[in-house]
């Protein structure tokens, strides 16, 4: 049995039992190992290595200063992994003018293992691999094996990771199951953001090439959003020994609602300024995701996607028209979301929709960059009776009780804050009025009204207790005849009205005082 050797510069084993046959020039041994340790110094950074089992024989040659050393048939079982290694080293022939030596050595290695635990990868990444990268490989996987992995080392190993096929291959690949990825894990973070859901159940192509990490062709779930079921999603992270980058890119399908969970709780809905956070919506959609994500710079983060919407309800806050039957592409970014070749029902009628909402305030890392429109833009029809049944429209609404017929009409819609800002207009050609006069119209006459809701700027601070209390102004203009305003606290689940006037008859030049 060999003298444990768990520190030092030097590799070796402790446990081991070895037959060996040795002269001046070279020799051979068994050696088996049944409950011991390797010693791995400089390879990887928890260097002592347990095994249940290990057996190899080893042949090693030294002549004219060059040494060879030979592992034909190492075998190799324990917690992390189980498998079988084919092994040829000699050192290198000094070159003077490169300054390379005889060491590190060329080294020839193929190997495959049957099973790997997928959390134990980053013990068995070697030094070489860039330590913010094994790290990240650390914390992304946090659940699943591996099974028919094969990897492979060949070249010089002064030139390790070999930039180019020229200098050697460096190659390692595995079937993946079951595996909890997360792709960008809460330790690189910023303390108390949202976490990006993690990819659970996946299934998928492992592989390893040079500098490249990447995981092909996967299918997972997606953690908090049972209902979403990613049927493609691959993952890269280029650079392994520099500056590495994790690119992910998915495709899912399942449920409007649990796509909305996902952009609402990630630190997308952040950076988009909550435009989405009070969306509701029914039906099921198509989802694709892109993040882009600088391993030691995550400020820089840059997210692409779309939503895909086949005949989906929608709305985006609760006093805003409810879309229903929508079709179209919403395509989002972290600076906010547009709406492409987008219509749906709304108000009783059809509609079209284009435009998108961005952050107000948008994120530091995206200054400078191309923001999305700032309003939904949409012209349509409203009926009579799609507006009695709009009971987000408040008293507005209501007043539809009084109409019939329909009537075009035209709006803008921006959130700020979280808070919905609207604007529509319509001239009533088409709708009757059956109100008490001044007010009772007749279908084809003409009478202008203006709807429009807006944040009161100064209701964003926070006031002397430290709470910030939103309050919108609600304004409708019916022609010269009626003047409405009021003033309501939006920050609780439904608004409030504090105070209003009604103005009915007035001059151009006045109006009603808020009480």
């Amino acid at each position: 049995t060999s003298r444990p050797t768990d520190t030092g510069a030097w590799p070796g084993f402790s446990g081991a039992d070895i037959d060996f046959d040795l002269n001046q020039s070279g020799g051979k041994a068994s050696i088996t190992l049944k409950g011991g340790d390797v010693h791995l110094p400089g390879i990887f950074e928890q260097p002592l290595i347990h095994f249940d089992q290990f057996a190899t024989d080893l042949q090693w040659k030294a002549e004219g200063g060059q040494i060879g050393l030979t592992l034909p048939n190492l075998r190799f079982s324990n917690a992390d992994a189980q498998g079988e290694v084919q092994l040829k080293w000699q050192t290198a022939a000094t070159s003077t003018a490169s300054g390379v030596g005889r060491f590190p050595g060329l080294l020839d290695l193929q190997g495959s293992m049957s099973r790997a635990d997928g959390t134990q990868v980053h013990r068995y990444l070697p030094l070489g691999i860039n330590k913010d990268a094994r790290d990240y490989v650390r914390d992304a996987i946090q659940a699943g094996t591996a099974s028919a992995v094969k990897f492979k080392v060949k070249g010089n190993l002064a030139d390790f990771p070999f930039a180019t096929a020229k200098q050697g291959d460096f190659r390692i690949s595995a079937d993946v199951h079951r595996a909890t990825y997360a792709y960008a894990p809460a330790s690189l973070l910023p303390k108390d953001s949202p976490e990006w859901p993690a990819l659970t159940d996946l299934s998928g192509e492992l592989v390893i090439d040079r500098s490249v990490l990447r995981v092909l062709g996967a299918r997972a779930n997606v953690a908090g959003a049972a209902g979403l079921r990613v049927t493609k999603a691959d993952a890269v992270i280029d650079n392994l020994y520099n500056g590495a980058t994790v690119s992910v890119t998915t495709e899912a399908q399942g449920p409007l609602t649990d796509v909305l969970g996902v952009v609402n709780g990630s630190p997308l809905g952040t950076m988009m300024g909550k435009a989405l956070d009070r969306a509701t919506a029914t039906g099921t959609a198509d989802y694709r995701f892109k993040l882009s994500l600088p391993i030691a710079a995550v400020d820089r983060t840059t997210v692409r996607g779309s939503i895909t919407l086949a005949g989906n309800d929608l709305q985006v806050t609760a006093d805003t028209p409810r879309l229903t039957r929508a079709r179209g592409v919403i395509n989002f970014s972290e600076t906010g979301f547009a709406l492409a070749g987008t219509q749906a029902r709304a108000l009783g009628g059809d509609v079209r929709i284009e435009g998108g909402l961005s952050s107000a305030s948008g994120s530091s890392q995206n200054a400078g960059a191309k923001a999305a429109p700032q309003i939904l833009r949409m012209q349509g029809i409203a009926t009579a009776d799609g507006l009695r049944q709009a009971s987000e429209l408040g008293f507005a609404g209501k007043l539809a009780q009084y109409a019939n017929g329909s009537a075009a009409y035209t709006a803008t819609l921006g959130v700020r804050s979280g808070v919905a800002e609207l604007l529509v207009n319509s001239n009533l050609a088409g709708m009757g009025l059956t109100l008490p006069a001044p007010f009772s119209k007749a279908p084809e006459a003409l009478l202008p009204l203006r709807l429009e809701t807006s944040v009161v700027r100064g209701s964003l601070l926070a006031g002397p207790d430290g709470v910030v209390r939103v309050q919108d102004q609600l304004q409708l203009d019916v022609g010269k005849l009626a003047n409405i305003v009021y003033v309501r606290d939006v920050s609780g689940a439904e608004a409030r009205v504090l105070r209003g006037s009604i103005g009915v008859g007035l001059a151009a030049d006045e109006t009603a005082p808020l009480p």
